[in-house]
């Protein structure tokens, strides 16, 4: 029970994050590809990457017959800003865990970087 809506969820979640932070990271480096961001401007990058999927997909939760179901009935019931209920504490910690993973993510692989020119030289 759920992995419609979990799968709609992840999937779509990665699937904005990703982009938005490639982005961001794109534009930072401007003309130069070789240029990277220093690890705070990663981690606000992520942070905001983190929100954009939040906003974008704050998921649909509670007891109904299927997804479609949810869907139908919210929006007959609540309109349309209540699937956006909850959205702010999802928001706060899924752009804080996004700014630590992305951050983490460039600092372990500037270290296999440095290891592997070690190793090679």
């Amino acid at each position: 029970m759920g992995l419609t809506p979990t799968l709609m969820r992840q999937c779509s979640n990665h699937a904005i994050r990703f982009p938005i932070m490639e982005t961001f990271k794109n534009y930072y480096r401007g003309d130069d590809p070789t240029r990277k961001p220093p690890k705070w401007m990663t981690a606000v990058f992520g942070c905001l990457a983190g929100a954009s999927a939040v906003i974008a997909n704050t998921p649909i939760a509670a007891k109904y017959k299927s997804t479609w179901d949810c869907v139908q009935k919210i929006y007959q019931n609540e309109g349309k800003l209540a699937f956006y209920k909850g959205m702010v504490p999802r928001l706060i910690r899924l752009s804080l865990q996004a700014g630590v993973i992305f951050t983490v993510y460039d600092l372990y692989s500037e270290a296999i970087d440095k290891l592997d020119d070690k190793l090679k030289g």
